[in-house]
């Protein structure tokens, strides 16, 4: 399966003491269904968008106009960037609720679910690059 279509972008945010960004790439997987992977940037020397992640979340649903209830969220962090674990490549699906107008972590703990690269691109249906 092949996505309908993929939007990729630099995105930018507001982080702690400056302006900070990131890139996304949006994956239309069917009808009504997206797959954003939203990756951390080297050149960013800003706030990483992790520790800003319901913000850059929210950013993105409002920006693309995307559906809060039909969206996959993934954290992408290459090999060789400090991620969520170590500095190996990593994929986190965001477990994250959308309260009507913002998302909203409930439980930090529970929020991060390490999928592999292969997982991933089976959601999106094409390889990822």
């Amino acid at each position: 399966m092949n996505p309908r279509h993929v939007q990729k972008a630099i995105f930018p945010f507001e982080g702690i003491l400056q302006e900070s960004y990131c890139k996304i790439a949006i994956y239309t997987v069917s009808e009504n269904k997206n797959v954003v992977i939203i990756e951390e940037l080297d050149a960013n020397q800003g706030t990483s968008a992790i520790n800003k992640i319901e913000e850059v979340i929210t950013g993105i649903t409002d920006k693309y106009n995307l559906d809060p209830a039909t969206t996959i969220w993934i954290s992408h962090c290459p090999e060789g960037q400090e991620g969520l674990f170590s500095e190996m490549e990593d994929f986190h699906r965001i477990l994250i609720e959308w309260n009507g107008k913002v998302y909203e972590m409930k439980n930090e703990e529970q929020a991060w679910e390490l999928l592999s690269r292969p997982e991933v691109e089976n959601m999106i249906g094409t390889t990822y690059s």
